[in-house]
């Protein structure tokens, strides 16, 4: 990876960064908060209490992905393609999980927190996938 190419994927490790240090506190803030115990009906406390674990192995793989872009590994582009796909997946789930169940409409609190974390996670996966497998001197090539 030359230099130029790390100044154009520096927006890639800020957000790498970024993203794993906000996955942490919201998960630190769910927990401590005590959300995790109130007005959830059953079956959603069990599906978001499942989410700690991939969210944990996500936030290595996003700081991963982030070392060795700055290292200008060759390695790197392809593991921050698996973090953006786990985090398209991760978006698409909380809202699926959700919508259905009215979970995400309790509060205006509950919307604004699962809509932005949510949407988020879709915006961060497209926009990385984009840019990721752009190449200079084409529009998109084959990854």
């Amino acid at each position: 990876m030359d230099e130029t190419l790390l100044q154009r994927y520096k927006i890639i490790i800020f957000v790498h960064f970024i993203s794993a240090t906000a996955l942490l506190l919201f998960w630190a803030g769910y927990y401590l908060s005590g959300f995790s115990k109130w007005m959830q009906p059953e079956i959603y406390s069990g599906l978001t209490n499942a989410f700690p674990m991939p969210d944990s192995i996500l936030v290595i793989l996003m700081i991963s992905a982030g070392v060795l872009t700055y290292q200008k590994s060759k390695y790197a582009n392809r593991l921050s393609i698996v973090v953006a796909l786990f985090f398209l997946q991760l978006g698409v789930m909380g809202f699926q999980i959700g919508l259905p169940g009215g979970m995400q409409l309790i509060s205006m609190v509950t919307v604004l927190r699962s809509g932005f974390v949510n949407l988020w996670c879709i915006i961060f996966a497209l926009f990385f996938l984009l840019k990721l497998t752009e190449r200079k001197g084409k529009k998109r090539g084959r990854i």
